[in-house]
């Protein structure tokens, strides 16, 4: 079973205005409006592969009841604990003439301490030994990067397999977990690296060649079991004890809607192929393929199941 655990959930908006400058009058049109945050654009990416999920964490109180309405009829269920506060709202300008997308993100709800202990309690009586936790996205106000890693070691420490996609400060203290599944891209990549190092952090290093990716994520192997590393329009590289592969689908420039939540869709795409026991190989070509169709969509983690199925036949994955 996968559980994915979004501390800092979000309301996306995307709006579409063709010729975004800055200043003036402009025009523009609201494509969708929606529940969001890393791990809730996971469980619906899944649900839309027939994969059962549980999505959990936090919710600000006013969006709680829409929260769990976005799911229904869906194979995903929600869990999201109501905090009082408003969950914050990201916003999506997509200019459909330069083929930019800007991002504009505030903040919401604060986390106290007993809100935790409450995410804690619900996750070990609603999981079991070998379950899947996803813990990704951005760590709302209240939780420290500390507390975020006691989170997970508590959850190992029940048996549970932690999947993390995160950055910053709480990217480097998940690094200390040791968790099963990491997926970072390549600038994040550089942040396991200097945390790994034990070194101070600094603008990162350009890990331009896929040589370099590999090397790198081979060198944390030690500290992780698999390493998920997308590379934008290069696909992503999948790096764990029994090898190396790479998996790339090419969609034409002119297709591409929106980048924002293709990394969630390929780890969605990824975590699918593990729950249903396929090879190393099909769960990247899966994951490859949810990432790709989300760029043909204007919307963050959302995919059809049409275009991944296209898309999975041209999907190709190779051993390094």
């Amino acid at each position: 079973m996968i559980y994915t655990v979004t501390l800092n959930t979000a309301v996306d908006r995307t709006i579409e205005v063709p010729g975004l400058k800055i200043a003036g009058v402009l025009s523009g049109r609201t494509i969708c409006e929606q529940a969001a945050g890393k791990g809730v654009n996971i469980s619906r990416c899944l649900a839309t592969l027939e994969i059962e999920s549980d999505a959990g964490g936090f919710v600000g109180m006013e969006e709680a009841s829409a929260f769990a309405s976005s799911f229904a009829g869906t194979r995903a269920r929600t869990r999201f604990i109501a905090v009082p506060g408003r969950t914050r709202r990201d916003t999506t300008l997509l200019d459909p003439v330069a083929h930019t997308d800007t991002h504009i993100r505030e903040s919401g709800y604060v986390v106290a301490p007993e809100h935790l202990d409450a995410l804690r309690a619900d996750l070990a009586a609603h999981t079991k030994p070998g379950d899947i936790l996803v813990f990704c996205g951005s760590l709302p106000p209240g939780v420290t990067p500390e507390a975020f890693a006691a989170l997970i070691k508590h959850m190992q420490g029940l048996g549970r397999r932690a999947a993390v996609d995160t950055s910053g400060d709480a990217l480097r203290a998940a690094l200390g977990c040791r968790p099963f599944l990491m997926k970072p891209n390549r600038s994040e990549l550089e942040t396991l690296m200097r945390a790994a190092a034990q070194e101070a952090p600094a603008s990162p290093r350009a890990l331009v060649m896929l040589r370099d990716v590999v090397a790198a994520g081979r060198s944390l192997l030690g500290a992780v079991q698999t390493l998920l590393v997308s590379l934008g329009q290069e696909g992503a590289v999948l790096i764990s004890s029994e090898g190396v592969w790479h998996g790339a689908c090419r969609v034409a420039p002119a297709d591409v809607k929106s980048t924002v939540g293709c990394g969630d869709a390929l780890l969605a795409g990824y975590l699918a192929g593990v729950e249903q026991k396929r090879t190393i190989a099909e769960c990247l070509r899966m994951g490859v393929a949810c990432g790709s169709a989300c760029a043909l969509t204007p919307a963050a983690g959302l995919i059809y199941r049409a275009d991944v199925e296209r898309l999975l036949r041209e999907t190709r994955v190779e051993r390094i």
